[in-house]
């Protein structure tokens, strides 16, 4: 579906939710699941809190459907409630260190990869990369990880990312680039390279 198909689906099944019917925010909520828990598990680190998080987040989108502003994507929106409600889970949980989360726990298609055809050394190599990056990840400042996420793991656009984290649009280019070298550092300190 290209996005210009997406946005026309996501304003009609919004409108039918809006008038009543349920069932289209069940089509709205399968669609959306997999990219939020993947942003969910990527800010969270652990899969318990970011399945609870996703579901905090759909029902948080559903009861502020009246006030969805069709100017905007509903992708962006729901981003942004998402975005929101990940920080005051930030703000409210201990600072633990969050558990290792494999790139292979998520089902989104924009991190999996297909096992099916590497060797079981490259596999390896590989899941020992997505461990290492995932630690790094965890250790970066909040705001850098935000931008991160979404816009190399979710690949959301720059202009898109500022709208969803409410900054300008140079200032996520600058979080990122700010981000990959603390995520390089991290992974040098690893001696991963």
């Amino acid at each position: 579906m290209t996005p210009e198909e997406e946005t026309s689906a996501d304003e009609q099944e919004i409108k039918l939710v809006q008038e009543g019917d349920k069932a289209a925010f069940d089509r709205i909520v399968k669609r959306y699941t997999p990219m939020l828990y993947s942003l969910c598990l990527r800010m969270l680190g652990d899969q318990n809190e970011a399945e609870d998080a996703a579901q905090e987040i759909f029902l948080k989108a559903y009861r502020s459907l009246s006030s969805f502003d069709p100017s905007r994507r509903f992708y962006s929106w729901i981003y942004t409630i998402a975005v929101n409600h990940l920080r005051s889970l930030h703000r409210k949980r201990d600072r633990r260190p969050a558990s290792p989360v494999s790139y292979e726990e998520t089902t989104n298609e924009s991190v999996r990869r297909d096992r099916n055809q590497t060797s079981p050394d490259t596999a390896v190599i590989r899941a020992e990369g997505e461990h290492l990056a995932q630690q790094a990840l965890d250790r970066l400042d909040p705001k850098y990880r935000e931008v991160f996420v979404l816009r190399v793991i979710e690949e959301i656009s720059v202009h898109d990312t500022a709208r969803i984290l409410d900054i300008p649009e140079n200032t996520v280019k600058t979080h990122l680039r700010r981000a990959r070298e603390q995520m390089l550092e991290e992974l040098k300190k690893k001696e991963w390279e």
